[in-house]
């Protein structure tokens, strides 16, 4: 499957939608993670994103771990997500974001 970002402006507000390929070791991470996230409230996110920031070094990616918990908390917790198994070797993540008009960002 190709990855694809797409932002769809409706009268509600923005819709976002991504999807790529991950590896089997990166869907174990993300699911734990995703996971986590989506149990957490506003304010035990922020929490998350101040430690990381004051804890954490750049990996070999070139990034913090900042992404997904940036995108939980500004959108309100108002993403969702699938995991579908493409083959042993290949896992599809699909990302949905939905900012209505009246959500601000803190």
């Amino acid at each position: 499957m190709s990855p694809y970002f797409q932002v769809v402006l409706n009268p509600e507000g923005l819709s976002f939608y991504s999807g790529n390929s991950i590896s089997p070791n990166n869907y174990e991470v993300l699911s734990e993670k995703l996971a986590t996230y989506h149990t957490m409230t506003q304010e035990e996110l922020k929490e998350l994103y101040i430690n990381k920031i004051g804890n954490e070094q750049i990996n070999e990616n070139g990034n913090m771990g900042l992404g997904l918990i940036t995108i939980i908390n500004r959108s309100n917790k108002k993403a969702s997500h699938e995991l579908l198994k493409i083959s042993d070797e290949e896992y599809f993540f699909k990302l949905e974001v939905n900012i209505n008009n009246s959500t601000t960002v803190s």
